[in-house]
């Protein structure tokens, strides 16, 4: 979902000396406009102020990030900001050994993700593509749903469709 945005974003940049305020303003605001509706705003703020980081860590300048920027770059770019997108996990404080969970687990995202993995090579598609779908299906399921057990107890089978079905139109762009 939030890959291909990434992308996208190399080829708005076209100026030749380092990282101007505008600059970092463009690619932030086409980052959050491309999120908008899928999640929440102050969220799509966090991981688009992220991917700017990371652009302006990877690259000199954006003309630099214009020239030499790939699909690649972008994909790994965007899943090291993508924690900006997920609700924060649970906090333990010194009173209390086991908290209860606040958001999605680590662990349940991985489970969640390794088991859309498998199915998704198991139905013949490539290790990379199944990441990239699966990753996004996630963010859906996150953006929707607090938790892991909301989303098991409160998802349907409609619901899979639907964001299956928006990772894969956005994943082809």
């Amino acid at each position: 979902m939030l890959l291909p945005l990434i992308v996208l974003l190399f080829s708005q940049c076209k100026t030749d000396s380092g990282w101007t305020e505008a600059q970092k303003d463009k690619l932030r605001k086409g980052c959050t406009d491309g999120l908008a509706g899928t999640v929440e705003k102050n969220s799509a703020v966090k991981y688009c102020d992220c991917v700017v980081e990371q652009a302006m860590k990877k690259y000199k300048s954006s003309a630099e990030m214009d020239k030499n920027g790939t699909e690649e770059e972008g994909k790994k770019m965007g899943t090291a900001c993508i924690s900006e997108l997920l609700p924060p996990g649970p906090k333990a404080s010194s009173e209390e050994t086991t908290p209860a969970p606040i958001g999605w687990t680590e662990e349940a995202k991985n489970k969640f993700k390794d088991n859309c993995v498998q199915n998704t090579i198991k139905s013949g598609h490539a290790q990379q593509a199944a990441n990239n779908y699966c990753s996004c299906v996630l963010v859906k399921l996150m953006a929707k749903y607090k938790t892991s057990e909301e989303a098991d107890k409160y998802g349907t089978e409609e619901d899979g469709k639907q964001m299956g079905e928006e990772c894969l139109s956005e994943l082809d762009k």
